[in-house]
């Protein structure tokens, strides 16, 4: 267990640092992934007569969303996040909400459609196998980061309250000693029950 949890933390460490550190790398293969897309629908998507036009409509529409999040949101994001004056938190905020829009609003709609495409007609295009590699990786990859961020937040959220492992651990106690009376718990329980029938730290 021991050397799982350390594989863990490192991983994590590893994880978030390509992120914070090369702020840039990931706006750009955002870029790439998206400009994949976008040759993918002008060359084979718009034109495939086997494809129902309410999925080409939909991966239409998810490129144009892609396109106003990257611009407004994502991009600005990663930019902002290159900038070395800023802290270390500082720049991991930003990452996380640029790679988190794009998460929702890109990788995971367009990864269905692309995913929906393939059920529907196969692998009749290189350009839609291409798109699909790129799109489940960016998903992965993005997804592993998210998870990662969110254990490392949660963590964070009962540790700043006081909780630890060994609290989470301890038996709930239901016992009401009797008026004028005080019981102690073993000092490794790190309770104390009051006249009242009370936990008290």
């Amino acid at each position: 267990k021991a050397t799982v949890s350390v594989l863990y933390w490192r991983c994590r460490g590893e994880m978030l640092a390509i992120f914070r550190d090369h702020p840039l790398f990931v706006m750009y293969w955002y870029g790439a992934v998206g400009l994949v897309s976008l040759l993918t629908y002008l060359v084979w998507v718009r034109v495939e007569s086997k494809l129902e036009s309410n999925v080409q409509n939909a991966y239409v529409a998810f490129l144009f969303v892609t396109l106003m999040v990257f611009l407004s949101v994502s991009g600005i994001s990663f930019y902002w996040a290159a900038d070395k004056r800023l802290t270390k938190e500082e720049r991991n905020s930003r990452i996380q909400v640029g790679v988190a829009a794009l998460f929702f609003t890109s990788d995971t709609p367009i990864l269905c459609i692309d995913l929906v495409m393939v059920r529907s007609v196969g692998f009749v295009h290189v350009l839609q196998g291409m798109d699909l590699f790129l799109r489940l990786m960016s998903w992965c990859l993005t997804f592993v980061f998210l998870w990662m961020v969110y254990l490392y937040k949660f963590s964070n959220f009962f540790h700043a309250r006081g909780y630890s492992r060994r609290d989470l651990n301890q038996p709930t106690f239901n016992y009401h000693a009797p008026p004028g009376m005080v019981h102690t718990l073993p000092p490794r329980q790190g309770y104390c029950l009051n006249a009242i029938g009370g936990l008290e730290t």
